[in-house]
């Protein structure tokens, strides 16, 4: 995610939030509440097209203590009763299943970038040299499963240990994210959260580390969060973000061919 840049003068400088994760987080593992949610504008630079918005409205909720089977069953509900349609119409498969069911392959927790530059070239999806495994997944993705995908309710999980950002990697191998999709579209995303701070702190400088390989500045570190994860005051818990605008988009009879800005466009 690539966020706004803010300069107040006198070398003070700041980011517009790509979401409210890291704000709402540091209350929810400080104790506030065993349950908390944020309707929040996020800002995102270049993801302006037209099912991507600048800025957007996300749904934030983390729920501590519940299991991450959990997380799939409230939210798929939930966007069942949005969506008006039958409660439990959504599908659960795992990201390997789609490798095998659209691109004929099996994906390990541990397939490497040889394994996704085979592949694409059995796909014929010519890749540069200098391609990374998040290039070779995500053209894999996107040019040949997302269009084919279920056109109903759908939750993807078990992601390679690549994807798994904040979430934790369970004794498979796999991370426990899971991702609903709905017409084709992504909704929402979620993690069993991630509270080891160490581990937190290492996934940071590898993504800092990743964008800098791609000509990008690295996040500045945000010390607070790292040390509200050295002594949480909850055990475990989940979390989902959800985008309203596409959402809402979809609920509409005829919801034309680019996304509304909400609440003023429905």
């Amino acid at each position: 995610m690539h966020p706004f840049k803010l300069n107040f003068g006198d070398g003070v400088k700041a980011q517009l939030p790509t979401s409210p994760e890291f704000s709402l987080k540091k209350l929810w593992l400080s104790g506030l509440d065993f349950k908390l949610f944020e309707l929040s504008a996020s800002f995102r630079d270049k993801e302006l097209g037209g099912m991507h918005l600048n800025e957007f409205t996300m749904l934030e909720f983390y729920v501590a203590g519940a299991p991450f089977e959990e997380l799939s069953s409230f939210t798929g509900d939930f966007l069942c009763a949005q969506l008006k349609i039958k409660s439990n119409a959504y599908q659960i498969l795992s990201l390997n299943e789609l490798f095998k069911t659209f691109l004929g392959f099996e994906l390990k927790p541990d397939s490497d970038e040889n394994f996704l530059k085979e592949v694409s070239s059995f796909h014929n999806i010519k890749f540069p040299a200098s391609a990374t495994w998040s290039d070779l997944f995500h053209v894999l993705f996107i040019e040949k499963i997302e269009p084919v995908l279920s056109k109903g309710l759908l939750a993807i999980k078990n992601y390679p240990p690549q994807l798994s950002a904040l979430a934790k990697i369970n004794k498979k191998g796999w991370s426990e994210r899971v991702e609903f999709y709905y017409q084709g579209l992504e909704l929402g995303n979620g993690y069993n959260e991630l509270l080891d701070a160490d581990e937190v702190l290492k996934r940071w400088n590898k993504e800092n580390e990743l964008r800098l390989f791609e000509g990008f500045e690295p996040h500045p570190l945000d010390q607070e969060f790292i040390e509200v994860h050295r002594k949480p005051k909850i055990e475990s818990g989940v979390g989902m973000a959800i985008g309203l605008e596409r959402l809402f988009w979809l609920t509409q009879e005829k919801p034309g061919e680019h996304i509304g800005v909400w609440p003023f466009n429905f």
